[in-house]
C-alpha cells in the first residue's frame, strides 16, 4: 500500500525544503515541491505552515495541491497496482511538472553527477578545491569505468580506500575526506530520486585525530613580555589576541574597534555567519587601541613568523608526533615552536579557558562547538593536567 506524508529535509535549521515522501512496502521516494519555509512555523502533525509564517496562507495552497495530487496517484496506483515510480510520475503530471527525477533503477551513471555536485556552487553549498580533486581522483581509481549509482556500493568504496592508502599514499584523514564527498553527493542524488541505492552508507569514514598542540598561561606570557618591534610585534600582538579570545585567524586577523565596548568583543564568525559575544581581556583591548584595529598581515606570513618568535621565546619542549601515511605510521619528536601556527593561538584560548575552571557550554558559545564531544576532542589536555585539574576538587579532599 502506497502512503505519502511531508516532510522537511533539515528540520533543525532556520529554513528547509520541504519533500513529499512516497512509500511502499520499505521504499521510499522523495520529490521536492519547491517549497522553502521556515521550520519554527511547521506544523509536523498536519504538515502544513502555522500563522507564524508571513506567507502561511500561500504556502499551504501549495502544499493543498500536491496533496490533492497525491492522493489521486494512490488511488489509481491501487486500481492498477501500478510501482512507486509510476506513482511518482503521476503527482508530477497532475502538477504539471516533467518526471525528470525519476530513477530508472539506479541505471544512470555516477560520475557525471559526481563531477557537477564537486564543481558547482549552490545556494547551500560552495564547490571547493578538495571536493573536485575527490572527483578527479575517483576517476583515477576507477580508470576508466563509468559506474551506475547502483554500482556505488561499500564493497566498491572499501576497494576505493585501499586503493588510496597502497597506491597514492594518502592520510586517513584524506581518504576520509573524500569517501565523505562520495557518500554526501550520493545522499543527495538519492534524494532527489536518481537512485534507490543505500549500500554505499555502510562504508565508515576513516579519521586520525590531527596533532596539534596548545601553550600553556606560562608560554603565553613568555612571548607577552618579550621586547619587539617591527613585524614581529605585530605577529606576536596579533597572536595574542587569539590566545585570548579563542577567534579564529580569519577573525582576529580582522578586528575592528567597533567591536570592542562595554568590555565585550561582539562579532559574527565569517566561517558559520554565528555572532559571538565574549568578555574582551585587557590585553586584546590595549593591542586594538594601540593599532586603532589590528596589523594586517597573510597567514602563511604569519605562520612563518609566528615559529621563529616562539623559538626565540624558548618554547622548546620536545613532543612526539605520530603521523600515518598509506599504511605506514611513525612517531618523530619536534620542539614544540615548529608546531605553532595562527590556528595554536584558538586552541591555547579554549584550552586555557577550560583549565581555569569556565565550563565548557560557555566556551562552546565562543568557539562554536555544537556538542560537548566535539569540544573535549578539540581542546588539548594532557593526563596529568586533566588529573592536576581534578586534585583541586572537593572530592578529592578531606
Amino acid at each position: 500500500m502506497i502512503t505519502y506524508t511531508f516532510i522537511l529535509k533539515d528540520p533543525n535549521s532556520q529554513t528547509s525544503p520541504v519533500f513529499l515522501a512516497i512509500r511502499d512496502s520499505g521504499r521510499r521516494l522523495k520529490i521536492s515541491t519547491g517549497l522553502t519555509v521556515q521550520t519554527d512555523a511547521w506544523d509536523k502533525d498536519n504538515f502544513q505552515m502555522t500563522r507564524k509564517s508571513p506567507f502561511h496562507k500561500t504556502e499551504n495552497a501549495v502544499l493543498l495541491r500536491w496533496k490533492n495530487a497525491a492522493e489521486t496517484a494512490i488511488r489509481e496506483a491501487e486500481l492498477d497496482n501500478t510501482s512507486l515510480e509510476k506513482t511518482k510520475e503521476r503527482i508530477l503530471a497532475a502538477l504539471g511538472k516533467e518526471a525528470k527525477n525519476t530513477p530508472s533503477s539506479g541505471k544512470e551513471l555516477f560520475l557525471p553527477y559526481f563531477d557537477r555536485w564537486a564543481t558547482t556552487d549552490t545556494t547551500r553549498r560552495k564547490a571547493t578545491n578538495q571536493s573536485a580533486q575527490s572527483s578527479r581522483l575517483f576517476r583515477e581509481f576507477l580508470e576508466g569505468r563509468n559506474p551506475t549509482f547502483d554500482e556505488i556500493t561499500v564493497s566498491l568504496l572499501n576497494r576505493y580506500v585501499e586503493w588510496m592508502a597502497t597506491v597514492r599514499n594518502l592520510k586517513p584523514n584524506t581518504r576520509g575526506g573524500h569517501i565523505k564527498n562520495i557518500k554526501v553527493a550520493m545522499n543527495k542524488a538519492f534524494d532527489e530520486g536518481l537512485h534507490n541505492n543505500t549500500d554505499f552508507r555502510k562504508v565508515r569514514r576513516e579519521t586520525e585525530e590531527v596533532f596539534s598542540i596548545y601553550l600553556t598561561d606560562a608560554e603565553v606570557e613568555k612571548l607577552a613580555s618579550m621586547s619587539l618591534t617591527g613585524t614581529k610585534e605585530k605577529v606576536r600582538d596579533l597572536f595574542l589576541i587569539g590566545c585570548y579570545t579563542a577567534m579564529r585567524f580569519s577573525d582576529y586577523s580582522i578586528l575592528k574597534p567597533e567591536a570592542i565596548s562595554d568590555g565585550y568583543i561582539r562579532y559574527v564568525q565569517k566561517k558559520t555567519g554565528e555572532s559571538v559575544v565574549l568578555p574582551c581581556h585587557p590585553r586584546v583591548a590595549e593591542i586594538v587601541r594601540r593599532y586603532n584595529g589590528v596589523p594586517g598581515i597573510s597567514q602563511q606570513k604569519f605562520n612563518d613568523i609566528i615559529k621563529g618568535i616562539c623559538m626565540e621565546a624558548g618554547i622548546n619542549e620536545k613532543i612526539p608526533v605520530k603521523e600515518t601515511k598509506g599504511l605506514t605510521t611513525t612517531v618523530t619528536y619536534r620542539e614544540k615552536w615548529e608546531l605553532v601556527t595562527s590556528h595554536t593561538a584558538r586552541r591555547t584560548a579554549a584550552t586555557n579557558m577550560y583549565k581555569a575552571g569556565i565550563p565548557a557550554i560557555s566556551i562552546m558559545k565562543i568557539t562554536g562547538h555544537r556538542t560537548e564531544a566535539n569540544f573535549m576532542r578539540y581542546i588539548k589536555l594532557s593526563k596529568e593536567e586533566n588529573a592536576e585539574m581534578l586534585r583541586g576538587s572537593s572530592f578529592f579532599k578531606d
